[in-house]
């Protein structure tokens, strides 16, 4: 099997896709997280997992409603957004971490 880090390897489309949308979800935790210097590990995985749910119900909810809107006016035609479902993935990361690392409750702040 290839290595996936290799980027001169000839990927199928379904694997290119799939590791361009974890690379962008990658970019947009590095970016973040320069500012933020992994603020998530102050909640923990628990907070990491509540935090992932409030991302997914808000994709959730957008989701779903342009779709009612496209429905109701068929000239209406929004991209739908995928913030929220980008930032679901490094969410679900930071919970795998936290479990990982064994910290559960967090390490300090706000509380």
């Amino acid at each position: 099997m290839a290595d996936v880090t290799d980027t001169n390897i000839d990927m199928p489309a379904n694997l290119r896709e799939h590791k361009e949308i974890l690379d962008e979800a990658f970019n947009t935790y590095m970016n973040r997280n320069y500012k933020y210097n992994d603020a998530w590990k102050q909640s923990g995985w628990r907070g990491a997992l509540f935090d992932l749910r409030k991302k997914v119900e808000r994709a959730w909810v957008h989701l779903f409603n342009a779709e009612v809107l496209e429905d109701q006016d068929k000239d209406f035609v929004e991209e739908p957004d995928v913030d929220d479902l980008i930032d679901s993935i490094n969410y679900a990361v930071f919970a795998i971490r936290g479990i990982r690392e064994g910290n559960r409750d967090g390490k300090g702040g706000w509380w």
